[in-house]
């Protein structure tokens, strides 16, 4: 089975409650394969791909940010093609650009919707 996790950040870029429920999401699928797709946390940088606790994480170019939301382009293109064979993608809600990915018809496999608020 694959599992594919997408959102705007993960680690080491942000050590906040998302990326920590999408680390334990990870650790608890270890014998899956796995893929994280995300944007850099600055703009500037690079699209890239490295592993963090062995789980490749796919971290897209940015082309600006806006409302603490992150546009990018690659991003879009990334969550196409790594999702086009996933069995489960887990969208880590909300970001805007995943909502845009979906409308798109972007996203393959089951859809499932993580919600995270504050309160």
């Amino acid at each position: 089975m694959k599992i594919v996790q997408i959102f705007k950040i993960y680690w080491p870029d942000n050590g906040g409650g998302i990326a920590t429920v999408m680390e334990s999401i990870a650790n608890a699928m270890k014998k899956e394969k796995q893929e994280i797709v995300v944007c850099q946390a600055k703009r500037g940088k690079k699209t890239t791909v490295e592993k963090y606790n062995g789980v490749p994480v796919y971290r897209c170019s940015q082309l600006f940010d806006f409302a603490s939301t992150p546009f990018s382009i690659r991003f879009l293109q990334a969550v196409h093609r790594r999702t086009r064979n996933s069995d489960i993608t887990i969208y880590h809600f909300p970001y805007p650009m995943i909502d845009l990915a979906v409308l798109l018809g972007l996203v393959k496999g089951k859809l499932v919707v993580w919600w995270h608020c504050d309160f």
